[in-house]
């Protein structure tokens, strides 16, 4: 995301509300001074907090701040670190479990999904011709009357190629004002991009569903049977909750298989919730028997390099089935459109340290926010 400022008023910069990830109940008004676009509602950025610099999420737009308002320090990643479904769970959250919002959203993510900071400072096309004409003595001809500080500011940065924010403070005093300077004059731009693990290169589409093996579905017994249709004549109709009761053994898993089959069949996406403890290989084998490549894995135990790949695809809808344990609950799905929680009894969907929560309960609303069908086993 490239982000060039212009010569008018609001290019000197946007209020963000932004709620940090710390234990407190409000938010906080910071202004992006490097640009006159809003950054999108889930940007992560860094920011000043008392003296020390710490992260958060924009969460709203203020039309007016009170008093001295704080720049922030960085913009992380190329987008939204959070997309709307997961801020709109992630409100509801920290409203009834009495949570800050800035430490739910935290915990909405995977570890180390967004961690590297990439806002950068580059001369633009104008900036370097005005330094090479200050290095033959022939600045006047720009037009343009700088100091000896912007000159020698200009100057680094064309040696540099590209500087953070940060860097470029603690190297020149009063970098700020002479940024909003420069930038009005259109001489330095900035660059947001991803700096940090690479992204799944994984193909999707027709490649994913063609490596997908070939494995005929048993036959439904009559109570199966009646579970399944009473369930997919509720797809697609709006939010519906059912409880499908039944003994180990008895066949539930395959209702599940069967309803998101339906639904992956209409171009919807599935969320699936088991304990931790359920998460073996053998229940991840059964449904990537039937699904192949269209299920993430998601659980405490993976790599954490695996675990934001899974996340990554599920973001860009390269896969459409989750299926973890309680932290699943915040996986991107796409298009949802079912929402299951195996076992919903057991303890250990509710989350004990750190942000609080009860997994079961946060499904049932997802699933309400999303008009999706939900199913407790």
């Amino acid at each position: 995301m490239t982000t060039a400022l212009g010569t008018s008023a609001e290019a000197r910069g946007t209020l963000l509300q932004v709620a940090v990830t710390l234990p407190v109940d409000e938010t906080f008004t910071y202004r992006d001074p490097l640009s006159a676009v809003c950054l999108p509602l889930g940007t992560e950025v860094i920011v000043p907090f008392g003296s020390r610099q710490v992260t958060g999420f924009v969460v709203g737009y203020p039309e007016a701040a009170a008093g001295q308002v704080r720049d922030i320090v960085e913009v992380v990643g190329d987008g939204p670190a959070i997309e709307e479904p997961i801020m709109d769970l992630c409100r509801w959250a920290a409203s009834y479990y009495l949570a800050p919002l800035g430490e739910v959203l935290r915990s909405a993510l995977p570890r180390g999904e967004r961690a590297v900071a990439s806002r950068r400072i580059h001369l633009t096309e104008a900036g370097q011709r005005l330094v090479d004409l200050e290095a033959k003595g022939r600045s006047h001809m720009a037009g343009l009357t700088l100091d000896a500080e912007d000159r020698a500011l200009l100057t680094r940065l064309r040696a540099a190629r590209s500087l953070s924010p940060t860097a470029l403070a603690r190297a020149t005093a009063g970098a700020k004002q002479r940024m909003a300077h420069l930038f009005e004059r259109g001489l330095v731009e900035i660059i947001d991009r991803v700096a940090g693990p690479s992204k799944s290169r994984r193909k999707a589409g027709p490649a994913a569903a063609a490596s997908r093996p070939a494995v005929e579905p048993p036959v439904l017994n009559p109570h199966q049977a009646a579970a399944f249709n009473a369930l997919t004549a509720a797809l697609g109709k709006g939010y519906s909750g059912f409880l499908l009761h039944g003994i180990t053994g008895s066949g539930k898993t395959e209702v599940y298989l069967r309803l998101i089959a339906e639904a992956r069949a209409q171009g919807k996406g599935a969320l699936v919730l088991v304990p931790e403890i359920a998460l073996t290989p053998q229940l991840a084998a059964r449904f990537r028997a039937r699904f192949g490549d269209d299920v993430a894995v998601l659980h405490s135990a993976l790599p954490p390099a695996d675990r934001r790949a899974a996340w990554r695809r599920l973001r860009t809808g390269e896969v459409g089935i989750a299926l973890g344990a309680r932290s699943a609950v915040f996986a991107p799905v796409r298009a949802l459109a079912v929402v299951v929680v195996d076992e919903e009894h057991d303890g250990s969907f509710k989350q004990e340290d750190g942000v609080r929560y009860h997994g079961r309960d946060l499904a049932v609303m997802r699933a309400h926010q999303a008009k999706a069908v939900v199913v407790l086993g």
